[in-house]
């Protein structure tokens, strides 16, 4: 019986990225459901770009964790989109094309870029001023 209940549950690894259902907010802590056996744990602070965080809405995770030091399932908002991210520049990469992000801050030898939220270096020897 308890091998039938354990094979309703999907196995995950770590570092694998996942689509999960907010099923509850604490005061630090954004409970998502993967279907795993138990619900995971999302610092409320990956959260900050979003105006509200409802239960029943859909956010893709990481796994970072499958049972910390307290046991629970430990996953990551911010790694998900980072993932992505270096996913999406890799393919640009692949094909040639050419990447568009928002400039953020100077530094010294160059820019500081915004690039589907990685921080990114733009040499200034690098810098197209034409449109």
């Amino acid at each position: 019986m308890e091998k039938m209940y354990d094979s309703t549950f999907k196995d995950i690894t770590e570092s694998e990225l996942l689509v999960g259902q907010i099923v509850g907010k604490t005061k630090t802590d954004v409970i998502i459901n993967i279907g795993f056996k138990s619900d995971g744990l999302v610092s409320l602070n990956e959260f900050r770009d979003l105006d509200e965080v409802k239960i029943g809405d859909e956010v893709e995770v990481m796994v970072v964790e499958k049972e910390d030091r307290n046991g629970h399932l430990h996953l990551s908002r911010r790694q998900a989109r980072q993932s992505r991210a270096w996913l999406k520049i890799v393919d640009f990469y692949k094909t040639g094309e050419v990447v568009t992000g928002t400039i953020t801050s100077k530094t010294k030898g160059g820019l500081i870029v915004d690039v589907y939220g990685l921080e990114t270096f733009l040499p200034g020897s690098q810098i197209d001023v034409k449109p």
